[in-house]
C-alpha cells in the first residue's frame, strides 16, 4: 500500500507506472489538422530554414515558438512519424513527474505522482503533438518553484532556478502559457515585500534571468500579434458557461466516461441540447457521480487542511489564489476576446489544482482516506484505459483521407 514517499515500495511502484505510461499512451493515429501545423517544423532540413519559416508562417503555429523548436529539435533524432512525434511529449511528462514528486516529498503527499500519471487529462495531451504536455511539465516545475521559494521565505536559489525554468516552458509554450507565471510572480513579489524577504546575490541574479527571459517571450509575442493583425483563429463555440462546466469535466478526470468533446459539440450544434445530454447515458456513465463523490471528499479535506495553522499553510493559500486568479482571468478574456476556452487551455495550471485537490491528505492518511485516494486512482485509470482504447474519433483523420485520394488517383 502506499504510505509515506520515502519507502523503496513508493518509489518502486512509481517507476513501474512513471514507465508504463510513457511507453504505452502514445498513439500511432493519423494527425489532426493543428498537429500538422505543429508537425511541420519536423519537416525543416536546417535549423537555418526553421528559423527562416517559423516566424512568419501561420501554418506553422509561431504562437507556440518553444514547441516548434522543440518539435524540429527532437526530430532531428528521431524522425518525424507521427508515433515519434508524440513521444517527444514523454520529456515533458517526466519533467512534470520528478516535479511531482518533490512535491511528494516535501508535503508528505505520496499520491500525487501517481493520481498525475493515471489522469486521462495527462494522457490525452501526452498524445497530442501540441504544446499542452509541455505546459504540464513546466506548470509543475512552476509550482514546485514557487512553493520552494515559499518554504525558505525566497532566500534558496534552487526555488528561484526551479521557478524560472517552470517560467521559460509555460511562457515559450504559447502566448496563453505566460498568464499563470505573471500571475505568479506578482504573488511571489508581494509575499517578499510584505514579509522582507532576504534574497541572496545569486538569487537576484536568477531573478534578473527570469525577468530577462519573460521579457524576450514579450517581445516575439508582441512581434507575432502585429504580424498576425487582422487575422482570426477559428471560433466554432460561443464562449459561456458550457466551456467552464466541461473543461471541469476534463479536470476532473472524466473525459473517458463520456462522448468526446468534438462529438458532443457536433451533436448540440446540429441536434440541440438535450440529445447532446442523451449522449452521456451509458453504461460508463454510472462511474460520474462516484467520481464526483470522490473529488468532494478531497475538496472537504482539503479545506479544511487549509483552514489548520500549519507551515504547508501559506503555500496552500498562495496556490489557491494563483489557481483561481489565473482561470479566471484567461475565461474572461476568451469571453471577451471570443477565444477558443477549453480544459486544454488551463494545462499550465493542471498540476496546481492537483496539489489542492490533495492537499488534505498529507501524512499518514486514514483508513477511509486511503480507500478514497484508492478507488479515484482507479476511476481516473478506467477513464484514461478506455479513452485510449476508444481512440475517439474526436480530430480529422488526415491519414486515412489521403489513403482515399491515393487510392482514388490509382484507379483513374
Amino acid at each position: 500500500m502506499i504510505t509515506h514517499p520515502s519507502n523503496r515500495r513508493w518509489l518502486f511502484l512509481l517507476i513501474c507506472f512513471t514507465a508504463s505510461v510513457i511507453y504505452f499512451v502514445p498513439s500511432n493515429r493519423s494527425l489532426w489538422v493543428d498537429e500538422g501545423y505543429t508537425a511541420l517544423s519536423a519537416l525543416e532540413p536546417s535549423f537555418s530554414e526553421w528559423v527562416n519559416r517559423f516566424p512568419v508562417n501561420f501554418g506553422y503555429d509561431p504562437l507556440k515558438p518553444l514547441e516548434g523548436f522543440a518539435t524540429f529539435a527532437f526530430s532531428r533524432f528521431t524522425g518525424s512519424s507521427e508515433l515519434a512525434l508524440r513521444y517527444h511529449n514523454a520529456l515533458w511528462i517526466l519533467l512534470g513527474v520528478f516535479a511531482c514528486t518533490k512535491l511528494a516529498l516535501i508535503f508528505r503527499l505520496p499520491w500525487l505522482p501517481f493520481v498525475f500519471l493515471l489522469h486521462p487529462f495527462v494522457w490525452v495531451y501526452y498524445d497530442e503533438v501540441r504544446p499542452y504536455a509541455m505546459q504540464l511539465g513546466g506548470g509543475a516545475l512552476l509550482l514546485w518553484g514557487c512553493l520552494s521559494i515559499l518554504q525558505f521565505r525566497g532566500s534558496n536559489l534552487a526555488g528561484w532556478l526551479v521557478f524560472g525554468s517552470g517560467g521559460f516552458l509555460l511562457s515559450g509554450s504559447s502566448l496563453l502559457g505566460g498568464i499563470p507565471v505573471a500571475f505568479a510572480f506578482v504573488g511571489l513579489v508581494v509575499l517578499g515585500v510584505a514579509r522582507r524577504w532576504k534574497i541572496t546575490s545569486a538569487g537576484w541574479i536568477a531573478i534578473g534571468a527570469f525577468l530577462g527571459s519573460q521579457i524576450l517571450w514579450l517581445a516575439y509575442y508582441a512581434w507575432q500579434m502585429v504580424l498576425w493583425r487582422g487575422q482570426e483563429a477559428a471560433r466554432q463555440w460561443d464562449v459561456g458557461l458550457v466551456n467552464l462546466a466541461y473543461s471541469a469535466f476534463e479536470f476532473l478526470g472524466m473525459g473517458g466516461l463520456s462522448p468526446s468533446r468534438e462529438i458532443l459539440r457536433a451533436t448540440i450544434k446540429s441536434e440541440g441540447i438535450s440529445q447532446g445530454m442523451e449522449l452521456f447515458f451509458t453504461p460508463w456513465s454510472l462511474l460520474i457521480p462516484v467520481v464526483l463523490a470522490l473529488w468532494l471528499f478531497l475538496a472537504f479535506w482539503a479545506a479544511k487542511a487549509l483552514f489548520r495553522p500549519s507551515e504547508a499553510q501559506v503555500g496552500g493559500y498562495f496556490c489557491l489564489i494563483i489557481f483561481l486568479v489565473t482561470g479566471a482571468f484567461l475565461f474572461a478574456a476568451a469571453y471577451v476576446f471570443k477565444w477558443p476556452f477549453w480544459g486544454r487551455h488551463l494545462a499550465g495550471i493542471f498540476p496546481w489544482f492537483l496539489f489542492l485537490a490533495l492537499f488534505g491528505t498529507a501524512g499518514r492518511s486514514s483508513r477511509f482516506k486511503t480507500i478514497v485516494l484508492l478507488l479515484l486512482s482507479l476511476t481516473l485509470t478506467v477513464s484514461s484505459v478506455r479513452w485510449a482504447v476508444a481512440q475517439n474519433p474526436y480530430r480529422e483523420d488526415y491519414r486515412s483521407a489521403a489513403d482515399l485520394a491515393k487510392s482514388a488517383l490509382t484507379q483513374n
